[in-house]
């Protein structure tokens, strides 16, 4: 009888194991509508010469970033006004995706390194953070566009 008891007991323990230990790790995918916005975003920065000579010949100031000090800005301190208005401040107004929150750094790059991160003044918030970002050069002269978007 405590021999079946103890197999019951087995049995039911290796049950409970089971549905308590998930099989396998859900992964985390960035949503549709942020893939979207970061897609439309950068490929306007790409391919509009507008945008892309105001980011390239924006003046940029010292960024402390963990250690080091590299020359970045915040998009929307950037001044890029073409007929009056802030065409990166629109463009990234436009291309925000609705529930979610995005910023957005420029940082002067090299070929031998292209770290681009927050400011230590900027913070973000403890939740999914969904990151994508694009290469800009011209010549020497090179900027990385770097989103980070969020749920408000």
């Amino acid at each position: 009888m405590r021999t079946l008891e103890a197999l019951i007991s087995v049995i039911a323990l290796l049950a409970l194991l089971l549905f308590i230990i998930p099989k396998e790790i859900p992964k985390k995918e960035t949503p549709d509508i942020v893939k979207s916005s970061h897609d439309y975003f950068l490929n306007t920065l790409i391919n509009s010469e507008k945008h892309r000579d105001c980011i390239l010949s924006a003046t940029l100031s010292n960024c402390n970033i963990g250690s080091s000090v590299i020359p970045c800005i915040e998009c929307k301190n950037l001044d890029c006004l073409v007929g009056g208005s802030n065409v990166i401040d629109l463009l990234l107004d436009t291309a925000n995706a609705p529930g979610f929150e995005t910023k957005c750094i420029i940082c002067q790059t090299n070929p031998n390194d292209r770290s681009c991160l927050l400011p230590e003044d900027v913070t973000l918030p403890e939740t999914d953070i969904y990151v994508d970002s694009a290469l800009l050069n011209k010549g020497n002269n090179e900027r990385l566009v770097r989103l980070f978007s969020y749920v408000k």
